[in-house]
């Protein structure tokens, strides 16, 4: 590893770093495998298979712009359910298929649709996203 030529140090180094593709993923199973809270990261997950419908709360079309516009026919037929979008392994490798993490998201993603998203991250803020 080199160090950088301002400070002299060495970058720390990534948990993701020299991973194959999946890294993440592995990073992320580890985090449930350990029973660490990852409902944030449940809600994230949510808010963009919710995203990827291509419309607002209010009925608007949403323009989907960035990467994967190709999943918007497979989200807009899932509707309310995660786990057509979650069983993209291109996107979520083995953690889609997880029970723990498929309910969270599953958990989020309906507490999107019947609340929105202000409340739902209000609620998850007050109860320490632990609940």
């Amino acid at each position: 590893m080199s160090t950088s030529p301002s400070t002299g140090t060495r970058p720390a180094e990534s948990p993701t770093r020299g991973r194959r593709r999946g890294g993440r993923s592995s990073c992320r199973r580890a985090e449930i495998d350990d029973g660490r809270p990852h409902h944030f990261l449940c809600l994230a997950v949510a808010g963009w298979l919710r995203f990827l419908r291509g419309a607002g709360y209010a009925g608007e079309d949403v323009p989907i712009q960035g990467p994967h516009p190709d999943l918007v026919p497979l989200a807009q037929e899932a509707g309310g359910d995660a786990t057509p979008l979650l069983s993209e392994r291109s996107i979520f490798d083995s953690i889609g298929q997880d029970p723990q993490f498929a309910g969270c998201v599953q958990r989020a993603l309906s507490a999107l649709d019947r609340q929105g998203p202000r409340e739902v991250i209000e609620e998850f803020l007050a109860s320490g996203a632990d609940a």
